[in-house]
């Protein structure tokens, strides 16, 4: 089951949770194929890391009136009121936006107030040196990436709170990477190319990096202040509440509860009474998804990333549904097999997760 056919590379992250008397949480990681240099295109999943970086931008900026409910814009593309009439974007918004419905636009807008240098410099410092999170989500031709970014202004009423001029980011011009998929390929205009796909100036997140960093979220009192973002606990709730909510939950947002429940949720969509937090990327044949799982009743938990190929020739190309289908498929049969076998795992110490129930 872990190598499906007509696939390239398959990798998965396992890691199974056991607690002690105390509840305190215990980490023992299992991989399979897990290699940073085997690239695969993480897709939506750099959403993840983007949310975590722009809450602790606004943290390290420190001022007073400026907080993640601040209705801000950029010159890139125009204020969004698309949650209710007249309601500015406001980077709280934008986050349960990108991760529960997984807007491209909204990315965008923290693309431009994070900026892709500070971005680099926030996940290197935490040890994610091979990320490389280098242009905009959406875009059919991205060149050599994204690295001039617009100005952001944030407002209250009439009175700016912080202005951010546009800017330059030489990290995001030329790395040394050499990383291409597939056999053939479609380009923005529909030309068809029969040679390898060219990524090496496309976003790039380790799998393993993509797993820490959600792990660093749902565990922060488990990785050391190196490691984990700069988050105040109401952060925390945004993110987990974004994280595990269905688009009909979202309380602002009545015109997107025609998207279905289990939307971008890969690896175990649809077992009653389990939590899931997770961020799923799918494209170019390539599918991604990272989550944690808290079934409270039955005293389950546990982490679990993958990401698989299905590239059977077909040119690649940024929509390919029927390949994206087998590929949900693939990982919802891994993450059952994982949930059944956790199902019938011996614990000495049964957890308390009632926690996990309140976002």
């Amino acid at each position: 089951m872990l190598q499906p056919l007509n696939t390239g590379p398959v990798q998965v992250v396992y890691t199974r949770i056991d607690r002690d008397a105390r509840n305190v949480a215990y980490f023992h990681d299992f991989y399979y194929q897990v290699d940073a240099e085997r690239y695969f295109y993480p897709a939506s999943t750099v959403k993840l890391p983007m949310a975590a970086a722009a809450l602790e931008k606004i943290n390290l900026l420190g001022l007073p009136r400026l907080t993640v409910n601040t209705p801000y814009y950029t010159t890139a593309m125009p204020l969004d009121t698309g949650y209710q009439a007249g309601q500015a974007s406001s980077v709280a918004t934008d986050i349960e936006k990108m991760l529960t419905l997984s807007s491209n636009t909204a990315f965008n807008r923290l693309y431009q107030f994070t900026g892709p240098c500070t971005l680099q410099a926030m996940l290197g410092a935490k040890g994610y040196a091979d990320a490389d999170i280098r242009h905009q989500l959406g875009f059919s031709d991205i060149g050599t990436g994204h690295p001039d970014t617009a100005p952001c202004r944030f407002v209250e009423g009439d009175t700016v709170i912080y202005e951010q001029p546009g800017a330059h980011c030489h990290l995001a011009a030329a790395p040394p990477r050499h990383d291409h998929a597939g056999t053939a390929f479609l380009d923005g205009q529909g030309r068809l190319h029969r040679q390898p796909m060219n990524f090496s100036f496309r976003n790039r997140l380790p799998l393993l990096n993509l797993h820490k960093i959600l792990q660093s979220i749902i565990f922060p009192e488990c990785v050391t202040f190196e490691q984990g973002f700069r988050l105040t606990d109401t952060d925390r709730r945004l993110l987990l509440r974004s994280l595990g909510q269905w688009p009909r939950q979202m309380e602002n947002l009545p015109a997107h509860a025609d998207y279905p429940d289990h939307y971008a949720k890969f690896l175990l969509p649809d077992v009653p009474g389990v939590r899931c937090f997770n961020k799923a990327g799918w494209a170019f044949g390539f599918l991604t998804d990272t989550a944690y799982f808290a079934d409270p009743v039955r005293g389950i938990e546990f982490c679990l990333s993958a990401t698989v190929a299905f590239h059977d020739g077909t040119p690649l190309q940024a929509n390919m549904p029927e390949q994206e289908q087998a590929g949900k498929q693939w990982l919802k049969a891994l993450g059952t097999a994982v949930y059944e076998y956790e199902l019938h795992r011996p614990k000495k110490y049964y957890p308390d997760l009632q926690r996990y129930t309140e976002y």
